[in-house]
C-alpha cells in the first residue's frame, strides 16, 4: 500500500486519500464504466500508483477511456451504460447529466443514458424521444424554450408515469466572482469559460492589469457583496428545488462547510454526484452502493476549475482550502496571468461588445453582481461605490 496522499486538483485539498485496492476499483467503475480485467489488476495497480491524482490523471488519458467517452463526452454530451438486469433510466440535464449517469450506472449496476442539453439540436429530439421511450424511468431538469420537447411538462405528457424531476446544482456562495457572458446559446468564453466578475469590472474601468489584481482582497468582497451572496444563492437553491422530486439542498447545506462538494459553481465533485445517485435511489427503490469518499473521479474534474478565494473561505469558515490557481485542462493561471489572459480576451473582443454580453446576461447574474447595473446605465464607478486600490 502506498503512502497517504492529498487528493489533487482545485476544491478537494485537505481530503487524506489511501490508494488502495477499492479506490482502483471505483476508478475502473466510474472512469471506464466497467469492472477490472481480473482481481489482481486492482491490487497491482494499488501498488503501484504514487497518488491519487496520479491513478486519475492515468486512468483519464488512458486510450480505453478516450475512444469510449473522453472527448466524445464533451462534443456529444452523452454517456450510456448497459445493463441486461437492472432497470433503464433516461437523465435529461445540463452538463451534470451525462456525469450524474455516471455515477448512477457505477452505483447501481443500472443501464443508464445521461444527457447533456447544451448539445441538443432540433433534429436530434428523435433521437432523444428514443432514449426515453425505451426507458423504465426518465430523471429530467427544468428546461426553457429553447429546448422544445424536453421540457419536463411535455416528457411527463408523452412518458406518463416516468417522469421525475431534479434541479441541476448551482451554487454561488463558494464561488461569488464567477460569471457567465451572455445566454446560454451565445456565451462569450474566457480563459476559463466563465469569468471574473472582478477582472471584468477592472478592464471595464480602465484598471491596470496590477491595478485589477489588487481589488482581489477582503474589503473589495465585502463591497461587492460578494459574502453576501452565500444567503441568496442558498436562498435560490432551496427555491428551485421546491418542485423538485430529488432535493438535497439540507444534506448540501449541512456539509458544504466542511466537504469539498463543487469545483465551480455548477461543476459538481463525486461526493455531490453520490448524494444525487443516493437521493434518486431511495426515491425510485433502487440498491445503490456507497462510492469512497474523496475520490473524486469524476470527468468534471478534468474541466475548468475555480480557486475558493482563501478571504471567502475564512469569512464562511469553510473547513477546507483550495489551491489559489485557475485550473483549465492543461493549464493553470496565476491570479496575475489570468488576469492578464482576462484583458486579452476583452481587448480582442472590444468594450462594447462586452457590454453587449452584459446586456444580455441574466437576472441571476445581475444579481449576483450589482455593478454591472451602473455599468450599463453609463454611470462610471464614482469614489463612493469603487473598492479602494
Amino acid at each position: 500500500m502506498t503512502a497517504p496522499q492529498y487528493l489533487g486538483g482545485a476544491g478537494e485539498r485537505g481530503r487524506l486519500i489511501i490508494v488502495d485496492e477499492e479506490v482502483v476499483l471505483w476508478a475502473y467503475r466510474l472512469i471506464l464504466g466497467r469492472e477490472p480485467e481480473a482481481p489482481e489488476t486492482a491490487a497491482q495497480i494499488a501498488r503501484d500508483a504514487l497518488s491519487v491524482s496520479q491513478l486519475r490523471r492515468a486512468f483519464f488519458e488512458s486510450p480505453e477511456f478516450q475512444a469510449k467517452n473522453g472527448y466524445g463526452l464533451r462534443e456529444t454530451g452523452r454517456f450510456e451504460s448497459h445493463s441486461a438486469t437492472g432497470p433503464r433510466i433516461t437523465i435529461i440535464s445540463n452538463c451534470q447529466g451525462p456525469e450524474i449517469a455516471r455515477h448512477l450506472a457505477s452505483m447501481t449496476g443500472a443501464a443508464v443514458i445521461g444527457r447533456d442539453v447544451t448539445a441538443f439540436r432540433p433534429e436530434l429530439l428523435d433521437g432523444w424521444m428514443r432514449d426515453c421511450e425505451t426507458a423504465d424511468h426518465i430523471v429530467a431538469a427544468p428546461l426553457s424554450g429553447l429546448f422544445e420537447g424536453l421540457r419536463v411538462a411535455q416528457l411527463k405528457e408523452r412518458f406518463p408515469g416516468k417522469v421525475v424531476t431534479l434541479s441541476p446544482v448551482h451554487f454561488l456562495g463558494l464561488f461569488p466572482d464567477i460569471l457567465a457572458l451572455g445566454p446560454m446559446s451565445a456565451r462569450l468564453q474566457g480563459p476559463m469559460a466563465e469569468h471574473s466578475g472582478l477582472a471584468l469590472y477592472g478592464f471595464l474601468s480602465g484598471l491596470s492589469v496590477a491595478e485589477c489584481v489588487a481589488l482581489f482582497r477582503d474589503e473589495t468582497y465585502e463591497r461587492f457583496g460578494y459574502y453576501a451572496s452565500w444567503a441568496s444563492s442558498q436562498a435560490e437553491f432551496y427555491e428551485r428545488e421546491k418542485t423538485a422530486d430529488i432535493r438535497i439542498a439540507d444534506e448540501f447545506f449541512g456539509r458544504v462547510t466542511h466537504e469539498p462538494l463543487l469545483l465551480t459553481h455548477n461543476h459538481p465533485t463525486t461526493i455531490t454526484f453520490a448524494m444525487i445517485c443516493r437521493k434518486l435511489c431511495s426515491l425510485l427503490g433502487i440498491q445503490c452502493q456507497t462510492i469512497p469518499a474523496g475520490l473524486g473521479s469524476t470527468v468534471q474534474a478534468s474541466m475548468p476549475t475555480w480557486p475558493l478565494y482563501d478571504e471567502v473561505a475564512r469569512h464562511h469558515a469553510i473547513r477546507y482550502r483550495s489551491t489559489q490557481l485557475f485550473v483549465r485542462e492543461q493549464e493553470a493561471y496565476d491570479l496575475p496571468t489570468f488576469v492578464r489572459r482576462s484583458y486579452e480576451v476583452y481587448a480582442r473582443a472590444g468594450s462594447e461588445a462586452m457590454l453587449v454580453s452584459l446586456e444580455r446576461c441574466n437576472a441571476s447574474w445581475r444579481r449576483a453582481h450589482p455593478w454591472i447595473a451602473s455599468v450599463l446605465e453609463g454611470r462610471p464607478p464614482s469614489a463612493e461605490s469603487e473598492p479602494s486600490h
